[in-house]
């Protein structure tokens, strides 16, 4: 768009002349005996319209088993795509737009924190930015069991005691426990 040399009765831009500042334009008019001249002009083309937020994905909650399971790894080697399956923003705009995605990730050792993931959203011209900003909040489950060895007894006279066994614990995935 924006480039031709056919005359009508107007000239179109487009978004990629606004970047390709000034365009000539040649102006042609003929007379009834079929004689024209031409003008040429530079025109400055401006993108004034401000992108919109049309959607920002909602909030999320998930669990600590989940996060260190399905999401820390591939976020610790630089794979953010992992964080996909929660949404994206979605803009709208007469022109193409950059966005840009920074995560902050915010976790403690005991599984509780937020990932906030913030997009901006910026035309080629400079207009901009519109911000987009989901919190996925990771939650510590506390659903561990301890199963205890059966009983067992013994005479304190015995020289050779049995094995009491120990406590074994179950689902301590989250947990910072020891027996």
């Amino acid at each position: 768009c924006g480039f031709g040399t056919d005359f009508g009765e107007s000239v179109t831009f487009c978004c990629e002349d606004v970047l390709n500042n000034p365009n000539q334009v040649i102006f042609r008019v003929w007379d009834c005996y079929n004689n024209y001249n031409d003008c040429m002009v530079q025109v400055n083309v401006e993108d004034k319209k401000q992108p919109v937020l049309v959607s920002c994905p909602g909030p999320h909650t998930i669990t600590c088993d989940y996060y260190w399971e399905d999401i820390e790894i591939p976020m610790a080697i630089g794979d953010e795509s992992i964080l996909d399956q929660f949404g994206a923003p979605e803009y709208a705009d007469n022109c193409n737009m950059d966005v840009v995605l920074n995560n902050n990730v915010n976790i403690d050792q005991c599984g509780n924190g937020t990932i906030a993931r913030t997009w901006q959203g910026t035309d080629a011209a400079g207009n901009g930015p519109v911000s987009c900003t989901q919190v996925i909040t990771v939650r510590h489950i506390s659903d561990w069991v301890v199963q205890f060895p059966a009983d067992v007894s013994a005479s304190c006279t015995d020289t050779d005691l049995p094995d009491f066994g120990e406590p074994e614990l179950f689902d301590e995935s989250c947990e910072l426990l020891a027996a």
